[in-house]
């Protein structure tokens, strides 16, 4: 309407009706020339490509941010790693021994944990209990507690009990669902909190893994990859 305003400015001789219908379709008659973006709009080819060049820089620099954030998330998420181990370990008691592996080790990245470790009997245990694989995958940002759940519910492939640790700061309505899938799946679900000014992180659980009895054969094969550091 604004382009048949316009051509009626221009010569009010012609009827708007007129004018209407022959405008209508002129992307069809001239599209060397002019070409319709979306409905009701009319441009002129040449912004085309200008248009086309501003949305891939605005792409590529859409990408490179993501990779940015992405990458800062990943750096923070690795340093959670070594105080999860000390606690799962030294104050949650569920290992003996615990190590912090990340990254593919395992082949594809959504099979490999973040941290794995083992529960043995001690020699002067009266009754020897079968060794245990521990698992868990740690999520720095919330947006990503979802994903984080179906890579933990993997790693009960190999493993007799894993965890999922999320932000405490998770919005509580994401938390609340995140929680009743966990109980379902039979995840552990752990809480991290940092300290003001980020001197140390804590942790806390809010409900236990329920134990799992993994596949021999991928149980084996996984963790004969860091049998060494686990078992030496």
């Amino acid at each position: 309407m604004e382009l048949v305003r316009m051509i009626n400015e221009k010569d009010n001789n012609l009827n708007i009706n007129t004018i209407q219908g022959t405008i209508y379709n002129i992307h069809e008659k001239f599209p060397e020339k002019v070409y319709k973006p979306a409905r009701g709009l009319f441009r002129l080819v040449k912004y085309k490509e200008i248009e086309e060049e501003s949305d891939e820089s605005e792409g590529n620099d859409r990408i490179s941010s993501q990779s940015d954030t992405k990458r800062s998330y990943i750096k923070k998420e690795e340093k959670l790693y070594g105080p999860f181990v000390t606690w799962i370990q030294n104050e949650l008691e569920e290992v003996t021994k615990a190590i912090s592996l990340g990254g593919n080790k395992f082949g594809p990245k959504w099979l490999t944990p973040d941290v794995i470790g083992i529960r043995r009997a001690k020699e002067s245990d009266v009754i020897k209990f079968q060794t245990e694989i521990i698992s868990a995958e740690i999520k720095y940002d919330s947006s990503q507690v979802i994903t984080g759940l179906g890579q933990a519910v993997s790693y009960k492939l190999f493993s007799h009990k894993v965890y999922l640790v999320v932000p405490r700061e998770t919005r509580a309505e994401d938390l609340s669902i995140l929680d009743s899938l966990c109980q379902i799946n039979g995840i552990g679900l752990v809480l991290f909190y940092e300290s003001s000014g980020g001197s140390g992180v804590g942790f806390e659980i809010k409900s236990r893994p329920i134990k799992n009895d993994p596949d021999p054969f991928y149980m084996n094969e996984y963790i004969k990859k860091v049998e060494t550091e686990l078992f030496g």
